[in-house]
């Protein structure tokens, strides 16, 4: 499984993966060609703003970011996709375990 296959299986649920490029990115690199498959955007942070806002240390990092913009969880280094998955899904079933009311 991919980040990709993992999009399209729980993007009905609100799952939005982002990946952003820290760095310049000149469009003629042929290194973008493997991202333009993607079902989700990729963003390019020339000046590494996005990394300092949320804290990132080392690449990659994975975030996990609520519907309301708040950090709540956080992977450096490599990350399986299903340790991935299982990190959002937790986010996403506990969200939806307090709307319920229990």
């Amino acid at each position: 499984m991919s980040l990709d296959s993992l999009h399209q299986k729980h993007k009905d649920k609100g799952f939005m993966p982002v990946a952003i490029n820290e760095g310049r990115v000149v469009k003629t690199d042929e290194r973008l060609k493997k991202f333009e498959h993607l079902s989700y955007p990729m963003l390019v942070d020339e000046h590494g703003l996005a990394a300092k806002k949320f804290g990132v240390i080392g690449l990659p990092t994975t975030l996990v970011i609520d519907e309301q913009g708040i950090v709540r969880d956080k992977i450096t280094g490599e990350a399986c996709i299903e340790e991935v998955e299982k990190r959002f899904t937790t986010l996403l079933y506990k969200g939806i375990f307090y709307e319920n009311g229990h």
